[in-house]
């Protein structure tokens, strides 16, 4: 292990995260390339919307606030859409699909987090089954392309497919089962839990 300043390199790490029932627990997070551990201050903003994607974050502890621009009457605000603590994980929408943040993320209080890049990602993506997978893209396509509930114009929101939500719904009452799939890595299962919130933040 080797460290400079206050990033520290690791071939394995342990890292608590959370299962789809919100309870956190301890899981190997990579045993293949190695693994950077940040720190950041109050205010921090740790990546900007519209920033190229490159890391995932796991919060080891602190709290993180995520933002989204949104325009309006020719004044454009950022709004705070979630507040995400331990065992949370962010930025991974990016890393998948290599399209810019979504949103910004900022500390709120000092935080640790662990970055994970796409090789480990990757890696972990290679176990999934080809269900898992497929449930996986369809939450992805749908936080991509349905904006947060709190940046929704007057409230309304977009017009989706009512054949669409229902799918969406499907593949979110799915990760309920998620424990007892044996191909299923804790690291995958805190993404989909990842997913499964973002996705319920966008029904109508």
């Amino acid at each position: 292990m080797a460290e400079d300043g206050n990033i520290r390199f690791e071939r394995k790490q342990t890292l608590a995260l959370k299962g789809v029932d919100g309870q956190l627990r301890e899981t190997t997070v990579t045993t293949g390339p190695r693994l950077q551990r940040f720190r950041f201050a109050p205010g921090v903003r740790i990546f900007a919307q519209g920033d190229p994607g490159d890391l995932a974050f796991v919060v080891e502890n602190g709290r993180v606030a995520i933002r989204q621009r949104r325009a309006g009457m020719g004044i454009e605000t950022e709004i705070e859409i979630a507040q995400i603590g331990a065992g949370a994980m962010f930025g991974e929408l990016a890393l998948i699909d290599g399209l810019p943040r979504t949103a910004s993320a900022v500390a709120v209080a000092t935080t640790n987090c662990v970055a994970i890049s796409p090789a480990q990602l990757d890696a972990h993506l290679a176990e999934a089954s080809p269900e898992l997978s497929q449930r996986l893209r369809l939450l992805l396509a749908f936080v991509r392309a349905v904006p947060a509930r709190a940046t929704w114009p007057d409230g309304q929101p977009p017009q989706i497919p009512s054949a669409e939500l229902v799918a969406v719904h499907e593949a979110v009452t799915a990760g309920n089962a998620l424990e007892k799939t044996e191909a299923t890595t804790a690291f995958l299962r805190a993404l989909y839990q990842t997913l499964c919130a973002y996705a319920l933040a966008r029904f109508p």
